[in-house]
């Protein structure tokens, strides 16, 4: 028993010490990239006209906006929660009656460029710059 103790006891110091190493600030809005207001740029059919262009905002509470064109052309906003697993999941959920989601990954480049690939719709890729 005291054999099996003393085999025991490293792994059991590798195991706490993974876990008190590991941190959730990446899951935690208050500390993401994401935080800000983005501006599209480019979309799956080339560059979007400034005229159509739509936004994000990430306010670091896990809500913000999205404004964009509705599918009646109407030009609207969207209040939105949001949030974030590690560096590529993005999961937006809309305020409305049809509890509408969008699943992107995601990453930005070494330029500042937000690249978003839709999860149901790997055709559909966004670009997004941050907008002042």
């Amino acid at each position: 028993m005291n054999r099996l103790k003393t085999a025991l006891m490293p792994i059991i110091m590798i195991v706490v010490m993974a876990v008190s190493f590991t941190s959730c600030e990446e899951d935690d809005p208050r500390y993401s990239p994401l935080c800000g207001t983005w501006e599209l740029l480019e979309d799956e059919y080339g560059v979007v006209p400034a005229s159509q262009r739509d936004y994000f905002t990430f306010y670091s509470d896990g809500t913000g906006e999205y404004e964009g064109y509705d599918v009646y052309g109407h030009w609207n906003r969207w209040f939105i929660t949001w949030s974030s697993y590690g560096d590529e999941r993005l999961y937006v959920y809309f305020d409305d009656r049809d509890y509408t989601t969008w699943e992107f990954d995601w990453y930005i480049d070494r330029y500042g460029y937000l690249y978003l690939r839709d999860i149901n719709n790997p055709n559909r890729r966004l670009v997004y710059v941050s907008y002042y």
